[in-house]
């Protein structure tokens, strides 16, 4: 082993430079942290991997001050038709402009992770307060009352990195998790599943998408990621199934898998992958100063891409609480909220409903599925089934409404805020999101007093008017206040002046000017 190299201290010191670690070290960097990450690969992804970003999720990146770069590289499906792949039959649609009333321009976007990997990269080496180390493995860690000490290896030279908390962001077979002596409780799905990005280079990029074929044993997707890359999603139910390993997949199976879902012809085959489905969590996401994030803390099924999503959207929940406490060098309990919220967010809302889900639609029979799929356009049909369908699908019907934050409790606690758009007595009309300055944000419904805040506060009212009228439904009535958190989760909504003061008061101590 060569020399030791210590590396100057950062606040923040981040395992892991996929996803999950990127978005951590902007939305730490957004908010004046510095942070440093340790990847032990040599560079960013190559490869499309997780191809979905989904609207809660481009609501962080807007907030990140990001999202054009991802809308100028990525394709925005504001209606999904999923087709059955051997006959012209529309198995379901979704109409994500359903929503528009409370979030802007909603749908799903398409972009390669590779593409995504690649942006917040960037975004983070323009702040300047975020670096990224690659081919650095993490061999060893410690923690004290002061801080966190970690050991890397950068080929043979060993060096040494000091920082006020430690972030693991190192996926499914994390180091930090296994180093925490942390079990990964949960369940591995009986069924072969395999990934695998083709170019079919002819009319067939013409083809409707997404495509599905249902076999008696196997279901097959194909989704068009890119001008002629597909993404090829195949499934096996059978009992026999097969060891995931990197040669299960034969060139013989691509081109049945590619047969079924676009038609038989020539294609370039850019990858494939065989991987296992879990359904797991680790019992704690937090020992003192080192924290779990992404899978390194839950994976749950693939099934409607949004594993990627909740890693990002752990390190949204978490940048700005760490930015409360380093700077502010108090409130070290606000840390504790982050793993109730995002269990309550994600292991048991995210995880059980893909759970369902895979069940339903994947490990079920082929008659099972074609019955599931008739019940699903039956629930599409009636508006009020369908929109909340759509909003969890979209991701932002996840919300705290156990968060440990909060000392008073209103029904509206913990929901995200909708994005709903403001028309003003002159001028521009604007969605609510753009008067956040991603500090807290003090709403006034109607005719109520003014408040003394430190923190943005606008009035709803004749001169700026919310024609969707969900503002007033948080409250519920024509009067009341309403408490939104930095990262736009409504922390109280109601008529009681008294206790709305006694929020606010909170809240002054949590986020001192």
């Amino acid at each position: 082993m060569g020399r030791k190299n210590s590396q100057n201290g950062r606040d923040v010191i981040i395992i892991g430079g996929g996803p999950t670690g990127l978005s951590l070290g902007l939305g730490l960097a957004r908010q004046g942290v510095s942070s440093v990450i340790l990847e032990k690969k040599e560079a960013i992804s190559r490869h499309s991997k997780a191809p979905v970003i989904h609207q809660r999720t481009r609501e962080i990146f807007r907030q990140w001050g990001i999202e054009e770069e991802f809308l100028k590289d990525g394709n925005l499906v504001k209606k999904l038709t999923v087709n059955k792949a051997n006959s012209h039959k529309v198995l379901f649609s979704l109409n994500f402009n359903h929503l528009e009333k409370e979030a802007r321009d909603p749908g799903m976007l398409v972009i390669e992770q590779n593409k995504t990997e690649k942006i917040l990269l960037e975004a983070i080496r323009k702040t300047k307060l975020c670096s990224i180390l690659f081919s650095n493995e993490v061999v060893q860690f410690e923690q004290n009352s002061e801080g966190v000490k970690v050991w890397s290896l950068f080929g043979e030279e060993e060096q040494v990195h000091f920082g006020k908390y430690l972030i693991g962001c190192d996926g499914a077979s994390s180091f930090i998790r296994e180093g925490l002596n942390l079990p990964f409780k949960g369940k591995t799905y009986n069924v072969r599943t395999v990934l695998a990005d083709v170019r079919p280079g002819d009319k067939r990029n013409e083809l409707p998408w997404p495509r599905l074929y249902n076999g008696k044993k196997e279901l097959t997707v194909g989704i068009k990621i890119a001008d002629d890359l597909w993404r090829l999603i195949h499934l096996e139910t059978s009992g026999d199934k097969k060891e995931n390993k990197e040669d299960a997949t034969t060139t013989a199976e691509v081109d049945k898998w590619v047969n079924q879902t676009l038609g038989d012809g020539k294609y370039t085959q850019v990858w494939a992958s065989p991987f296992d489905i879990h359904r797991r969590s680790s019992p704690v996401f937090r020992k003192e100063r080192v924290i779990l994030a992404g899978d390194a803390a839950h994976v749950h099924s693939p099934v409607g891409g949004q594993g990627m999503n909740a890693g990002i959207q752990d390190s949204h929940n978490l940048a700005w609480k760490l930015a409360v406490v380093i700077n502010n060098t108090a409130m070290d309990e606000l840390l504790d909220s982050y793993e109730k919220e995002r269990v309550e967010a994600v292991v048991e809302e995210v995880s059980g409903n893909t759970d369902f889900l895979t069940k339903t639609f994947l490990q079920s029979p082929s008659f099972f599925r074609k019955t599931a799929f008739f019940v699903l356009r039956r629930i599409l049909s009636v508006p009020f089934l369908r929109n909340k369908f759509l909003r969890r699908a979209m991701m932002i019907n996840i919300g705290y409404k156990n968060s440990s934050i909060s000392s008073y409790r209103s029904k509206a606690e913990g929901k995200r805020l909708p994005d709903v758009l403001l028309i003003p007595g002159t001028g521009e009309a604007k969605r609510l999101y753009d008067y956040h300055s991603g500090k807290p944000l003090v709403i006034l419904i109607g005719g109520v007093k003014d408040v003394c805040s430190p923190f943005a506060v606008i009035r709803i009212c004749q001169k700026l008017k919310d024609p969707s009228g969900l503002l007033v439904k948080l409250v519920p009535g024509d009067e009341g206040y309403i408490f939104v958190r930095p990262d736009l989760h409504i922390d109280w909504a109601g008529k009681n002046r008294k206790k709305f003061l006694e929020v606010l008061k909170q809240w002054k101590r949590i986020i001192p000017n």
